[in-house]
Order: structure tokens, then C-alpha cells, then sequence
């Protein structure tokens, strides 16, 4: 049991930020060796994770929870590692015109002391590669894990208390009061990942201190799945990925909305795939978990009654053993509790839809999801998707793995939150780019009143360039100069040879 300790959380900013103005985490040297702190840290309590999700969780298989629950976290902290000089480097900027002559720039500075909350489904994903680039910015940090997990979340709290400097990082565990106190208090930056309803409130406790959120939210998010998909290669990617973690995975697909004509094909080869990978009897699968606890089993489950669909496959479950079987539900109503909350569960409803139009429409007529996934090679189709649709990201012919590309940023779009995690534009979010002009000391007389005629003749000059930078107009004269430099050459070559020719005559 964790305790719901709250007379801690306001000492321990109150350290934070006075430790943070002495500039300790600002050396580049010193969050290096702090970054690889946590990544030995990470790798020395491998096998203490692995119990916690043991018990937390239901992980039966410690490679397949390693696959699915650490190896991404590993890489996230290994690329700020390597590219943290270029991520906090001084970054040129063009000047324009109307502010010249000068240099100006863009200087990455750390906000402050950041709050990390983490979430129960992925609860070492949603909480250290956040924290990593939050120190990698320079920043201090409180980590709030999330008390669902309450072995992991002990776990979290270890590493962070053993591995990193505790004058500037700590974690504070604790349950509803230490969550909702926490979000109240002056950090400089939150990182929130969890549901929609809860993101709102962070959101608004933070507003109270004009504190900047990052919100990594959820939502329904939808699969579509044409006839020109190769059906093998989505039924494995589709079945694989839902069932990532039991479907508790905000970013799997959450419904699938199939052409019309190939419904029993998708619908017999995601029953083979489920017999592929999770065996006749998929309780005793080792790379199917369990659900959280009872009351995400009992919710779950609830969804299949009352759908107004048809069940084709599945539909058991143990409340006990927190167990829900894969389960299929084809056409339910949409106005049914399955269509309109996010399942976070192995449940996968299956819609059909005639033309590629009806299964954008549909999907618009929601709230804008955090992921959505299109199977096929139709390109009228993918770019339709594409150009209609608002999502917090795409991936073509897969699910879940844009999230591994380092190099593309992660983060949702209207209810599914705002802001980015993960790559450069992950760690730019931890970090204010300050502007800075330097102006040159040359004083034209134009700025200033009184502003007689041949004053404002020269600022209108100025205005009408003001689209253009310095730079841009530095070039423009030395093209002109250049071009002037050529006519008078030529026009003094012609000259010669004319009067060579005449006293040739």
C-alpha cells in the first residue's frame, strides 16, 4: 500500500528550486552523467522490474515484458545521450530587415523544476524517457509514479532516490490526494500521461499557476483496413498490437473500420492470428498479461453486453483471474458505451464501411484521436486519410510503431492532449528557447522623431523590404552589384573592340 502522504510535496519543490538557482543541473557533464545513472540504474534493477510487473501487471514472460515494457525506454535515454550537445546548442536565426543590422539566436534554457506524472499501463515508458529529457534540458525533477502499480511505482521511486542526485531529482509516490495536491503546486513545466478526463484536470489546476502542460492523453483510435491491404500482414500487425499489454496500450487501435466486401476475410484471419500467437487457449498464453485490477476487468467486460453487435469471437472472461479473452464484436451500435469510451482492453470492434468516404466520416464525427492506422496501398485512399483526417499521429501498414522511430515526435491533438514528447521536438519542449538580437551600434537616424519627409521616405523604403531578412537583401545587392559589375565589363569590352576596329579601318 502506498502512503497518500501530501506534507512533503511543498518542502521538497521548495528545495528543488532553490537548488536549481544555484545552476548544478546545468553543465552539459553533469546531466550526462546523470542520464547514464539512470540508464545503469535501469539495467542493474532489470530483474526487480520484471517481478513488480509480475505482480502488478500479470507478465508471464520476462522477454516479452522486456520487449513490450523496457527495451523502447533504454533507446529513448541512449539517443539524448547522443545527441544531447546538438539538442542544447545555440541555434542561428535570421534577422530581418527592419531589425538590422544585427545577429540574432535562439539560446535553449532549462524551465525549472518539472513534474513527471506517469501512468499504470506503461508505467517505466510514461514516466523515465520523459524524465530523462527534462533532465537532459537541465531541468530539476519530481517523478510521480502511479499508484495503480504500487511495486513498480516502489521500484521508480528507488531508482530514482539511488541513481540520481537527489539535491535536484526525487520521486513522491502517493495515491488521489498526493495527485491532485501535487498538480497545484508552482512547478515550472507537468508532463501528464493518463486519460482524457484526468488530463483536464491537470490541466486546470495548472492554469491556476500558468504552469505550461504536456498532456499525452488517449482516445478511440481508429484502424482502417481497405481491400487493396495485403490481409495477412494486417492481421498480424493489428492482433499483435491490440493485444500489446492485454489492449491497456493508449495507442493501439481501438476499433477497425473494414470494407464491407472483405468483413469475413479480416474477421478469419484475426481468429487464425489469435490462434497463431496466443495458442488454443489464450489464458495460458506467456505473452498475454492480465488486466490491471478487478475493477478495469469488471468495466471492461461490462462493454459486452448491451453493444447491439455480434460477437464472433470471444467474449469470456475472469474477474478473479483479471482475465478478458481477445473478443471480436462486429457493427456495434455506435452510440453504445463500446463506441463511445476508450476500451484499453482486448476487446476490438469491427465496423464495416462502403466507400472510403463513410469510414473518414465516421471517424471525424469523433473526438480527434492520439493514433490512427490505415492498411492498404491504395494512394487515393491513404492521402484522403490523410488530408481529412486530424489525429495526433498516423502509421501506414502497422500500428503502434511510429512511436519507436526516435526521429518523429509523439503527442495528441485536441482530447488526446497537446504537446510532444519523445526525438528533438520532445526535448525542445523541455527547454524555453530564448530569442536574443544583438543589435550593431550603427544608429540610423531614420527611427527617430521628429520624422520629417526624408525620414519617412527611407522607413517606407525599410517597410517595403520588411518581409525580407538582412540577409536576404545582402544578397540581393551583391546580385545587383554583380549584374552591374558584368554590363559595365561588357559594355567596356564592346567599347575597345569598337575602337580597335575603327583604327584597324
Amino acid at each position: 500500500m502506498i502512503k497518500d502522504d501530501v506534507s512533503i510535496i511543498v518542502p521538497t519543490l521548495k528545495e528543488l528550486k532553490a537548488n536549481f538557482l544555484t545552476k548544478k543541473s546545468r553543465p552539459i557533464p553533469f546531466r550526462l552523467q546523470q542520464l547514464h545513472n539512470l540508464l545503469r540504474g535501469l539495467k542493474e534493477l532489470r530483474n526487480e522490474f520484471y517481478e513488480a510487473f509480475q505482480k502488478d501487471l500479470g507478465y508471464q514472460d520476462q522477454f516479452f515484458c522486456e520487449l513490450v515494457q523496457y527495451q523502447a525506454v533504454l533507446t529513448h535515454i541512449e539517443c539524448d545521450i547522443k545527441n544531447i550537445y546538438k539538442y542544447t546548442a545555440k541555434r542561428s536565426i535570421s534577422t530581418s530587415i527592419m531589425a538590422a543590422p544585427g545577429t540574432s539566436y535562439l539560446i535553449p534554457e532549462p524551465y525549472g523544476v518539472v513534474l513527471v506524472i506517469g501512468a499504470w499501463n506503461y508505467p517505466i515508458f510514461t514516466c523515465i524517457p520523459q524524465v530523462a529529457q527534462a533532465i537532459g534540458a537541465g531541468n530539476a525533477v519530481v517523478l510521480k509514479p502511479s499508484e495503480m502499480v504500487p511495486n513498480i511505482s516502489n521500484l521508480l521511486a528507488k531508482l530514482i532516490t539511488k541513481y540520481l542526485d537527489q539535491s535536484l531529482y526525487r520521486a513522491i509516490e502517493g495515491g488521489v490526494n498526493v495527485a491532485i495536491n501535487i498538480t497545484k503546486q508552482p512547478f515550472d513545466l507537468i508532463i501528464f500521461t493518463g486519460g482524457t478526463e484526468k488530463g483536464k484536470l491537470v490541466a486546470k489546476a495548472a492554469a491556476e499557476n500558468l504552469v505550461p502542460c504536456i498532456l499525452e492523453l488517449g482516445g478511440k483510435g481508429p484502424c482502417i483496413i481497405d481491400s487493396s491491404s495485403d490481409l495477412a500482414l494486417a492481421g498480424r500487425r493489428v492482433i499483435s498490437t491490440k493485444l500489446y499489454n492485454c489492449g491497456q496500450t493508449c495507442v493501439a487501435p481501438d476499433y477497425v473500420l473494414v470494407e464491407e466486401s472483405i468483413l469475413d476475410n479480416v474477421v478469419n484471419t484475426f481468429k487464425q492470428q489469435i490462434k497463431d500467437f496466443y495458442g488454443p487457449e489464450t489464458k495460458k498464453s506467456g505473452c498475454l498479461n492480465r488486466i490491471v485490477n478487478e475493477f478495469h476487468t469488471n468495466r471492461i467486460a461490462e462493454y459486452l453486453n448491451n453493444h447491439g453487435g455480434k460477437i464472433v469471437h470471444g467474449g469470456q472472461y475472469d474477474l478473479k483471474e483479471k482475465w478478458i479473452e481477445p473478443t471480436f464484436v462486429v457493427n456495434p451500435d455506435p452510440n453504445s458505451e463500446l463506441m463511445k469510451n476508450e476500451i484499453f482492453g482486448p476487446i476490438l470492434p469491427i465496423i464495416t464501411y462502403k466507400k472510403i468516404e463513410e469510414a473518414i466520416d465516421f471517424i471525424n464525427s469523433r473526438p480527434k484521436p492520439l493514433a490512427l492506422y490505415y492498411f492498404g496501398t491504395n494512394k487515393i485512399h491513404k492521402n484522403a486519410i490523410l488530408e481529412s483526417t486530424s489525429s495526433g499521429g498516423v502509421c501506414i501498414n502497422d500500428c503502434i510503431f511510429h512511436l519507436i522511430n526516435q526521429e518523429l515526435p509523439f503527442g495528441g491533438v485536441g482530447d488526446s492532449g497537446y504537446g510532444v514528447c519523445g526525438s528533438k521536438f520532445g526535448f525542445d519542449q523541455c527547454q524555453h528557447l530564448k530569442p536574443v538580437l544583438e543589435k550593431s551600434t550603427i544608429d540610423p537616424s531614420a527611427r527617430y522623431p521628429p520624422y520629417t519627409n526624408s525620414k519617412k521616405s527611407q522607413m517606407n523604403f525599410l517597410t517595403s523590404l520588411g518581409i525580407y531578412t538582412q540577409s536576404e537583401v545582402l544578397y540581393k545587392l551583391l546580385f545587383i552589384i554583380f549584374l552591374l559589375v558584368i554590363i559595365i565589363y561588357l559594355t567596356c569590352c564592346c567599347g575597345c573592340s569598337k575602337n580597335k576596329l575603327q583604327s584597324d579601318l
